[in-house]
């Protein structure tokens, strides 16, 4: 799922989707139904809603890429927890750092109670969003997910440093 239909969420869909053909964006939320509509068209995506907990809870989504603004990360990292849904976030995590522990907290939560059988979840993914080589670096991160994937059924939450400034900086 996609959770935002704005520049940042069109950057991931155009690396998914036009640098590796195995991923699709199934589902897409976005705030303003205007907006969902027309990414689902753009990216031919067959579900989209205005709903975030609806799109994270998709049954065709394996993965959730939250490209909203900072201070909704910390409700649909939750979400994703509650739903046992792998999720990937633009940085920096949390406005501050209590609220990036409690998403942490919460997802090493939802591991230890779903009995899987790795508890090496750490931290959430933080992708980069700018500079020349972003497509190439976001690729290796989902190369990564689907490693580890591989191995660990369930909920897993992967930390991919960037040395790269994100737009604006």
């Amino acid at each position: 799922a996609m959770l935002g239909a704005g520049f940042i969420g069109r950057f991931y869909a155009d690396a998914l989707q036009g640098y590796r053909s195995k991923d699709k964006v199934v589902s897409i939320y976005a705030r303003r139904e205007e907006s969902a509509k027309k990414f689902a068209a753009d990216y031919q995506c067959a579900h989209w809603t205005t709903s975030m907990e609806e799109a994270i809870a998709h049954p065709d989504v394996d993965v959730v890429c939250i490209s909203l603004p900072n201070n909704i990360h910390e409700e649909a990292v939750m979400l994703c927890c509650k739903h046992k849904k792998a999720v990937m976030t633009t940085k920096p995590l949390g406005r501050n750092g209590e609220e990036a522990k409690r998403m942490l907290i919460a997802v090493e939560e939802a591991v230890k109670k779903s009995n899987f059988k790795s508890n090496r979840v750490a931290t959430i993914i933080s992708s980069i969003a700018g500079g020349n080589d972003s497509r190439e670096k976001l690729e290796k991160a989902l190369n990564e997910i689907d490693n580890a994937m591989e191995i660990v059924s369930g909920l897993e939450v992967f930390n991919i440093l960037s040395e790269e400034k994100q737009i604006g900086d």
